[in-house]
């Protein structure tokens, strides 16, 4: 009896350490380095948007691409408002140098 509480006691012991380890290695992977990049970046003067999980700017990327569809083609050569809006505004607000997270995609 003795022996089969030391095996089930190893066993979640086990179980918890390899959790403990799965864990901690998706929140390194989904949170701490992408924050760390970004705080990186921006130390170099590459402004952007901030990492937010777990689509960063999809979203709003998604916002800005069906309003431009919405609107009509201009009869102009600059489609560059229609086929890309979000790198038009990230652009726009931070300058050339600017930083969008998108996913797990990284956009300069």
């Amino acid at each position: 009896m003795e022996l089969g509480y030391l095996l089930a006691f190893a066993a979640t012991a086990v179980t918890l350490v390899a959790a403990g380890w799965v864990g901690w290695s998706a929140a390194e992977w989904l949170w701490f380095q992408p924050r760390r990049l970004e705080r990186k970046l921006r130390a170099q003067g590459i402004r952007g948007s901030m990492y937010r999980l777990p689509y960063g700017d999809i979203k709003e990327i998604e916002h800005l691409v069906g309003e431009a569809r919405r609107k009509p083609l201009p009869l102009s050569h600059n489609i560059v408002d229609r086929v890309v809006p979000h790198l038009t505004r990230a652009v726009d607000l931070y300058g050339g140098k600017s930083l969008m997270l998108s996913d797990f995609c990284f956009y300069f």
